[in-house]
């Protein structure tokens, strides 16, 4: 994975992952997501029912997304068997801003 440097602004965190162009803003929105945001909630509900952030997460580098693939087949799984892991750099943000953290 490509490291990312994080910039703090007062209204947003703003990314950009070297070697491309890509520029990626975190709302704080995203970022309160960041701090809750699991493979599965109590109630069994997969993130990708859940969570309105993580494709915008996972392009700023924050989540990576374990998409497993038959081994024999070489057929891709269905969303539901993804699996989610908050990143170093999503780590980082989580702890240097307990703000975020939920009550």
């Amino acid at each position: 994975m490509k490291s990312m440097k994080l910039i703090r602004t007062p209204s947003t965190t703003a990314g950009h992952r070297q070697g491309n162009n890509m520029k990626t803003k975190a709302t704080k929105a995203m970022l309160r997501e960041l701090c809750t945001i699991c493979t599965r909630n109590e109630a069994g509900q997969h993130f990708t029912e859940t969570s309105s952030h993580w494709e915008a997460l996972e392009a700023a580098g924050l989540l990576a997304i374990h998409r497993p693939v038959h081994e024999t087949t070489g057929i891709a799984y269905g969303q539901q068997d993804w699996i989610l892991e908050v990143t170093d750099e999503g780590l980082e943000i989580v702890e240097a801003n307990p703000e975020l953290h939920p009550a």
